[in-house]
């Protein structure tokens, strides 16, 4: 869904809940869900209490599958990223969100910027760690290593020690 155009919807003006959620390629619960972290994401209900969604809503849903399932955003990091774009949800699929950079580009003042400059430290600090952690790792193969030789050699010392002695010295009396 990256392909940086809208998917073809019906040309209706109402959908049911349950053709919205198979439009999206989602179950209706995950809609549901939807709405109550998209403020903008809120159907109307017919006459007997179903979610009627508008066109405007079925674009709005598809674009936040764009930006979750298709980039992987956060809840929080898509909607600074619907916000930002005060209802012209079609002009999302255009935007190119390939980039993280690209995203803060499109909805600036968002606090995107402070969240991936964040998001980025906390990567780098894990990379050095498992860096670290890699190292520590090779260093103990090492120390096994020599350990697993060491314990060899004292092996066949022992063994050899354990032996029974033959000899002119050995085992003759005075």
């Amino acid at each position: 869904m990256a392909s940086g155009r809208l998917p073809d919807i019906p040309d209706k003006y109402f959908f049911k809940i349950g053709e919205v959620a198979r439009l999206a390629g989602v179950e209706p619960y995950v809609l549901r869900y939807w709405e109550s972290e998209f403020p903008w994401l809120a159907p109307e209900k017919n006459k007997k209490n179903q979610r009627v969604y508008g066109r405007n809503e079925v674009v709005l849903v598809l674009f936040i599958k764009h930006l979750l399932h298709g980039y992987r955003y956060t809840i929080e990091g898509a909607r600074k990223i619907v916000e930002g774009l005060k209802g012209d949800w079609a002009a999302g699929f255009a935007m190119r969100f390939d980039r993280p950079e690209a995203a803060v580009e499109a909805v600036p003042d968002s606090g995107l910027a402070e969240e991936l400059t964040r998001a980025r430290q906390s990567l780098d600090q894990a990379e050095r760690k498992c860096a670290a952690m890699e190292r520590e790792k090779k260093g103990m193969l090492l120390l096994l290593k020599e350990l697993a030789l060491e314990i060899e050699s004292l092996k066949k010392m022992a063994d050899e020690a354990a032996r029974p002695r033959s000899g002119p010295f050995i085992g003759q009396g005075s």
